[in-house]
């Protein structure tokens, strides 16, 4: 019988990258500064925001105090449950080289990862993975 496998991507499935960041962002906001929606392409309009984003990103244990996104983590355990081989996939950021590792523990700490492999990928590479 084949291997089912199930790619499950860990920012914006099974934590919630984007909230914590508006979160953050929010927080250092001024009382004029406009409210972007799209953070992708603020971006690319406001070279100040994103600035901002990678100092938010640069601190210490940001990536691995990321939410968890119920909705992701029932997707996982569905899937395992089902028979699926689980693998989380990420980008490690190469302007931010800690969030490799964070990322790793994030997973580790907070999800049921018996069975479920955590790949990290670089400019399209497989660069790391970590079989639990």
């Amino acid at each position: 019988m084949d291997e089912k496998i199930c790619l499950i991507d860990l920012d914006g499935t099974l934590f919630d990258y984007e909230k914590q960041l508006k979160s953050d962002l929010a927080a250092l906001a001024s009382p004029n500064d406009p409210n972007f929606e799209n953070l992708w392409q603020a971006e690319e309009k406001a070279p100040w925001l994103k600035a901002r984003m990678n100092l938010i990103k640069g601190q210490p244990g940001w990536w691995k105090k990321l939410p968890i996104m119920k909705d992701g983590e029932v997707l996982l355990n569905l899937a395992k449950d089902i028979g699926f081989s689980c693998k989380i996939l990420t980008k490690g950021p190469k302007s931010h080289p800690q969030a490799w590792g964070e990322k790793v523990e994030c997973c580790l700490e907070r999800l049921p990862l018996e069975n479920v492999d955590v790949t990290i990928v670089g400019k399209g590479k497989k660069v790391f993975t970590e079989e639990f």
